[in-house]
């Protein structure tokens, strides 16, 4: 590993699995223990899968080092998240998080409720623990900075990355100890060491649309005894649709056809598909030439004004118009609100 790549805090995992390695080496242990370096992790967890894919037997769990060292803490240190419907098993989770606690002495946090009921709804995850959760392997991931993970320029701390290990070392040992962790992903939320159920989740759920759909079929019905045009204004809204459904019938038809086979299969963060500097420079040209074409077009077509002025002692508008020569007498003072045109 180069010195300058040892730096970094997204390469703090992999010196971590090395002294890891050290360590299981003059150690016994009742299971087999796999020390995999995967690559391809930030761009969409490509090692990850084809480690499982190619693995020999039935694994009981996974924990994948990311960031352990970073000096920029985000939490939850532990991400259970997975690229399938579910997370991690809440046993494997709360392992983890337990030995980062007391063997690291910090906080892990927890995953937030909106957090969790999101992934739940949207099941994308950016660590190779999303790949091998969907592959039917429990995984979390172990990093101080997050899902997000570490940026560019972070600072590596030796003490982080102490703590980090001996957490790890410790929820190996506890899984080696205990009984088998369950393989059923979690579907449920949990909430305070306790877990809400997905069938309490999905009940909760039919209750608050319950209201609104009563609503717009008691509308409807209303509507239909009036006699409005209800199909034809279902129609029109219908038909406002339909170019977000031609967008994704057009994605649809490029990834059948091989034009985006490049993608990644999972999502990735930003920073993994960085954008050119000629790109760059491209977007920001078009972008001035767009706002000088604006300014251009709003020049061309000010609004004429309309000829009005402050009037004395703030008595309102007055029209700033020349009077006619003969109009002298009858724009006197008898008659104030005309004007002489």
């Amino acid at each position: 590993m180069p010195p300058r790549a040892a730096r970094r805090p997204s390469s703090s995992g992999t010196a971590a699995l090395l002294e890891l390695a050290r360590v299981f080496a003059a150690r016994e242990t009742r299971r087999a223990i796999v020390l995999v370096s995967t690559s391809g992790g930030s761009g969409g967890g490509a090692g990850a899968r084809q480690f499982a894919s190619a693995a020999h037997g039935p694994l009981d769990a996974a924990i994948v080092l990311g960031d352990v060292a970073g000096t920029s803490v985000r939490r939850p240190f532990v991400v259970p998240y997975s690229n399938a419907y579910g997370s991690a098993p809440i046993q494997l989770q709360r392992t983890l998080a337990d030995a980062v606690r007391h063997e690291a002495g910090a906080n892990p946090g927890g995953t937030s409720v909106v957090g969790q009921l999101a992934h739940l709804t949207f099941p994308f995850a950016v660590g190779e623990q999303g790949a091998l959760d969907a592959t039917g392997v429990p995984a979390v991931l172990m990093q101080v900075s997050g899902e997000r993970g570490p940026s560019a320029h972070d600072a590596v701390s030796p003490e982080r990355l102490e703590g980090s290990g001996r957490a790890v070392l410790s929820t190996v040992d506890a899984l080696d100890a205990a009984p088998d962790v369950s393989s059923t992903m979690e579907t449920g939320v949990p909430l305070q060491r306790k877990t809400l159920p997905a069938w309490a989740l999905r009940l909760v759920l039919a209750a608050l649309l319950f209201a609104p759909l009563l609503v717009a079929v008691d509308g409807l019905a209303r509507m239909r005894r009036r006699r409005a045009p209800v199909g034809r204004w279902m129609l029109w809204t219908l038909t406002c649709a339909l170019p977000f459904l031609a967008c994704a019938v057009f994605a649809y038809l490029l990834g059948a056809l091989g034009i985006l086979g490049a993608a990644p299969p999972a999502p990735v963060m930003p920073s993994a598909l960085p954008v050119d500097g000629a790109a760059r420079g491209g977007a920001r040209v078009g972008g001035a030439r767009s706002r000088a074409r604006v300014d251009a077009v709003a020049s061309t077509r000010r609004p004429p004004r309309l000829g009005l002025a402050p009037g004395p002692r703030g008595r309102g508008p007055v029209r700033a118009a020349r009077a006619a020569p003969g109009c002298r007498s009858s724009c006197g003072r008898s008659i104030r609100s005309r004007l002489c045109l």
